[in-house]
Formats: C-alpha cells, sequence, structure tokens
C-alpha cells in the first residue's frame, strides 16, 4: 500500500512537472523569430509581462497570443474601436479611434477617448482628446505609458504628432510633430513605428525632448503598425503580411 502511494505521489509531481513546461511553452517567446497572426487586421501590440496581446481592425477585441500562434484568450471592450493599448500598473489603456463630432455638452467637441479597463475588460475611466473633424482614420494611434504620463500619437496630415496627457489633470500637451503609428516604452525609453519616409517604416526611439535619435534608427521592409518588447526582445507587428516580426 506504502508502495502504491508513493507511486501516486511520483505520478502526480511527474504530470505538475509536464503541465508547467507545456505552459512556459506557450509564451517561449525568445525562440521565435516569427509569429504567424490568425486574424485578418492586426494593428495594436502590447506585452503584459508574460504574454504578447494585439488588437484588430475587425473587431473590439484584444487578442492573447501564444508564442506558437495560437489565441489563447479573447477580451471584448464592448463598443472600442481599438487602434494602439498598453498594459500598465495592472490596468489597460486603450485608444478609441471613434470620433464624436456633435456632443456640444462637451466643450471640446470634436473629440475620441483614451479609456482605461480591468484586466476582465471592465471600463473604469474615459480621457477625452481634442479631435479634428475631418481626417484619415485612424486619427489616434499609437499609446504608451512613460514617466507617469500617458504618450500618445496621431494620424492628422501635417500636424500629427507626440503628444503627452497628465493623469492626474488629464490635460492634453504637443511634444513634438512627428508622423508615427504604434509606441512602446523599455528602460524608460520610447520606441516608435516611424513612417514619415513614404516608401518604408524605421524604428525609432527619442532622446528627452522627444526628437528622433537618427543614429539609433532601423530601417524595416514592411508596414508596421505598432511594437512592443517582450521581456529584452522588440517585437514588430508586420500588419500587411499578419506577422509579428522579432527584431534581431
Amino acid at each position: 500500500m506504502k508502495q502504491l502511494i508513493i507511486l501516486g505521489f511520483i505520478i502526480l509531481i511527474g504530470l505538475q512537472s509536464c503541465e508547467k513546461n507545456n505552459d512556459n511553452s506557450i509564451n517561449d517567446y525568445s525562440s521565435k523569430n516569427e509569429i504567424t497572426i490568425p486574424t485578418e487586421s492586426p494593428r495594436g501590440l502590447a506585452f503584459d509581462g508574460e504574454y504578447l496581446w494585439y488588437s484588430d481592425d475587425s473587431d473590439n477585441n484584444l487578442y492573447k497570443l501564444s508564442s506558437n500562434g495560437t489565441i489563447l484568450k479573447t477580451l471584448d471592450l464592448n463598443d472600442c474601436k481599438i487602434t494602439g493599448f498598453e498594459f500598465y500598473d495592472n490596468y489597460i489603456w486603450c485608444i478609441n479611434d471613434t470620433t464624436v463630432l456633435n456632443d456640444t455638452t462637451i466643450s471640446h467637441y470634436p473629440f475620441s477617448s483614451i479609456y482605461k479597463y480591468s484586466k476582465t475588460g471592465e471600463r473604469l475611466d474615459t480621457i477625452l482628446i481634442q479631435a479634428s473633424g475631418n481626417t484619415q482614420r485612424p486619427e489616434f494611434i499609437g499609446i504608451t505609458i512613460s514617466d507617469s504620463k500617458i504618450i500618445g500619437s496621431s494620424n492628422q496630415g501635417w500636424s500629427s504628432c507626440l503628444y503627452s496627457i497628465d493623469f492626474e489633470n488629464k490635460a492634453k500637451t504637443m511634444l513634438q510633430y512627428h508622423y508615427l503609428t504604434g509606441l512602446t516604452t523599455h528602460n524608460d525609453t520610447i520606441f516608435a513605428i516611424d513612417r514619415s519616409n513614404i516608401n518604408k517604416n524605421r524604428i525609432v526611439c527619442f532622446d528627452s525632448e522627444y526628437n528622433i535619435i537618427i543614429d539609433k534608427s532601423i530601417d524595416i521592409e514592411y508596414i508596421a503598425s505598432d511594437l512592443a518588447y517582450a521581456n529584452n526582445d522588440l517585437w514588430i507587428c508586420d500588419r500587411e503580411n499578419k506577422i509579428l516580426r522579432k527584431i534581431e
């Protein structure tokens, strides 16, 4: 009887070890160079500390993606037309790229919104951001958190810019004119996809005055929509080919 009990413990430990190994294998992004995205119109990309997530233009969902390219979880954010999003301080911050044009009860209409969500998809807060009445979509694209401020990128023609929003008073400040898509922060440095050259994109980072550091830029040969660091690896969303690519 004692031998059977010991054997049972050995089997149980083996099963737990196997389950742990399987769990680790689905977010072992360091062993991959490319991950195929299983939906049609990927855009936003972010890392929650364990897994990469992305958004898709076809719906209001965030998708938790394994390192093998399978969707592990779908989070429905209701009426949020998601472009960029970021995980910060145990919350999700999302750009809602839907402009309200005619609500005169709001002092600065037209406006779009940044939403704060719980990790279960409950909307907790809204920050209104001044929008344009006539602009190409999407108008608001990237979002990251840096130095306890929201940093965002806009698509407003010659007025496209990098801007910040203060968490306390929710005031928006224009930082520099740039033509960007996605944003991310790593080791207190902001990285972005720069699309000022019509023929190619490039990965850029900024100095303390939010100017692009030219000698640290990396040219890429595809249309990228967002980027995120998974641990120390930089991943890019190749929107056109529906692939996540790791930058070596």
